[in-house]
């Protein structure tokens, strides 16, 4: 079982989005999904009124997702930690300098972004949701290639 932990400042645009776009399509998988924030800001709250509703209009669910912030221990409990920017990067590097962390673009066929940029800010929505999109289809084509490499 790989388990995936994508990773945002406030936890409630990016990286829920992500854990929602992962959950979905990785049913039937043996991947585990989270998401967290470096910061505790919005702690407890349930996605942004953006993300809820692109994630609605792809028809995919949402239930269950509360914001978080980032623990010491999701170092050792996930096997990747994808982070939505550098900034993100820097701050985990900040709890856990030789934790593997990547970005979720590292995934993306599309190359034309290095960070997904933060809705919150942009309100680019259906954006961030085309990088998740991309960035969640190599994630999960990365890890059915491991486990092929495995065999």
């Amino acid at each position: 079982m790989e388990k995936v932990l994508f990773v945002c400042l406030g936890n409630i645009c990016r990286s829920t989005m992500a854990e929602a776009v992962m959950r979905h399509k990785a049913k039937g998988l043996d991947i585990v999904v989270d998401s967290c924030g470096t910061s505790a800001q919005h702690e407890g709250e349930i996605p942004h009124l953006g993300t809820r509703k692109e994630l609605e209009l792809h028809s995919i669910s949402h239930d269950g997702i509360h914001s978080r912030p980032v623990v010491k221990n999701d170092f050792n409990e996930f096997d990747y930690i994808i982070a939505m920017d550098d900034c993100n990067i820097e701050d985990l590097r900040l709890i856990n300098k030789d934790k593997k962390i990547y970005k979720l673009t590292d995934f993306c066929q599309n190359k034309e972004y290095s960070n997904v940029p933060d809705p919150y800010i942009y309100h680019n929505f259906d954006l961030v949701f085309e990088l998740i999109s991309d960035g969640t289809d190599g994630i999960i084509k990365h890890i059915q290639q491991k486990k092929k490499d495995l065999m």
